[in-house]
């Protein structure tokens, strides 16, 4: 169960990052150092997050999933400044 909410989760927050990460590189800023330092921050935290839903780490996932909120925010930034 903790798996498969774990994997809902991945998707559902992949699809908002890579929605901004597109729109990113459709207005050519694909490029920029914040945008992949947000990826990067973004891959790692989602990285963490699964086995800490899976395993049922409490505070780890849930500094896991702000961290990759946080990312979003990053790449939103990116798109409109």
């Amino acid at each position: 169960r903790r798996a498969r909410q774990g994997h809902d989760n991945a998707v559902q927050n992949l699809v908002v990052f890579g929605i901004l990460v597109l729109a990113a590189q459709g207005l050519d800023q694909g490029g920029d150092p914040m945008l992949v330092l947000a990826a990067q921050v973004y891959f790692w935290a989602r990285a963490l997050h699964f086995p800490a839903i899976a395993l049922g780490v409490p505070f780890v996932r849930t500094v896991a999933f702000l961290t990759g909120f946080v990312a979003q925010i990053m790449a939103a930034v990116v798109i409109f400044s």
